[in-house]
């Protein structure tokens, strides 16, 4: 037993890991080019659904054969539940991309379908929220600049996976 909680422990920093790797990676293609290329879905995706289901064998294993194994799906269920859950967060995003016409950019909708695999469904969610209230004070200050200095800022554009990094590191000190 006390092996398979200490890979629990070892699975769990290396979705942390993995995660904020991402994050750091897409925020800077945001930053850089304002696209984000495909691969990185692909790729992290990948990597976040093995370690998560790997997390789930863990659990399963967690509990000893014929005791408690009613318990154990029970609860890979709800981790399947919350993980699918966390994925809404992008498709909505992407719903609302597709109605706009792109004033929400895919990318952004496809990063919250891909950390909903590293996150669950309230870490997520925070992590939207964190992001949009970082992006509001920037853009804030920005139009109250560009206002007070004469300047057209109605076509302005910023990316918005970059506020998303102060956080994210928010979210992993959860």
């Amino acid at each position: 037993m006390d092996n398979i909680s200490g890979w629990m422990n070892v699975n769990e920093v290396v979705l942390r890991g993995g995660f904020l790797i991402f994050l750091a990676a897409v925020s800077y293609q945001d930053f850089k080019d304002r696209r984000i290329h495909v691969c990185l879905f692909l790729a992290f995706g990948t990597a976040g659904a093995a370690l998560r289901g790997i997390q789930i064998m863990l659990e399963l294993r967690s509990y000893m054969p014929g005791d408690g194994m009613e318990a154990a799906w029970i609860q890979a269920g709800k981790c399947i539940r919350d993980t699918g859950m966390a994925m809404v967060i992008g498709g909505a995003l992407l719903a609302l991309s597709a109605a706009t016409g792109e004033a929400v950019g895919r990318g952004d909708g496809w990063f919250f379908v891909v950390s909903g695999i590293y996150l669950d469904f309230a870490r997520n969610l925070l992590l939207l929220c964190g992001g949009l209230i970082l992006c509001f004070l920037a853009c804030a200050i920005l139009f109250m600049r560009g206002v007070g200095s004469g300047r057209n800022v109605r076509h302005m554009r910023l990316p918005f996976l970059p506020f998303l990094v102060p956080a994210g590191m928010g979210v992993m000190f959860l």
